[in-house]
């Protein structure tokens, strides 16, 4: 069995982990197209991107902690939904008043909840995962 995957309960967190960093990667990337004052058909196409990625990344992780039977998968969806929802309208507006303030709250949000739900969820799951499932020792 290859090192990057959790014993017993096949979660390949290398991947996991591959995918959290490409989206901080792509809000890097529109922070840096918004700095260098890209068009708005950029901008407005980046911002798609960076939440079908997102969408994938939590599909990704809400089905290994299906498959492992976490315990906290219903409020860590509704944080995944949380996030999805306020992305997409801030994209709404973007599309609408292309303003650029708009991409800058979009890329800062983005980013800062990464980083603290990574931390808060994301973290605790993939170092329970390794104890074979034991949950209660996790929760």
């Amino acid at each position: 069995m290859p090192a990057d995957r959790r014993v017993g309960l096949g979660i390949d967190a290398q991947r996991l982990e591959r995918g959290r960093k490409r989206l901080f990667s792509l809000v890097g990337q529109l922070a840096e197209a918004y700095s260098r004052r890209s068009g708005r058909p950029y901008l407005t196409k980046k911002l798609a991107t960076i939440i079908d990625v997102a969408l994938a990344q939590f599909a990704a992780e809400e089905a290994a902690m299906t498959e492992a039977g976490y315990a906290h998968l219903a409020s860590h969806r509704a944080a995944h939904g949380e996030v999805a929802d306020h992305l997409t309208e801030i994209a709404a507006d973007y599309r609408v008043d292309a303003r650029d303030f708009i991409i800058a709250e979009f890329a800062e949000f983005f980013r800062d909840w990464l980083v603290l739900h990574g931390a808060a969820h994301d973290a605790p799951f993939l170092a329970c995962s390794g104890t074979g499932a034991n949950w209660a020792r996790c929760a």
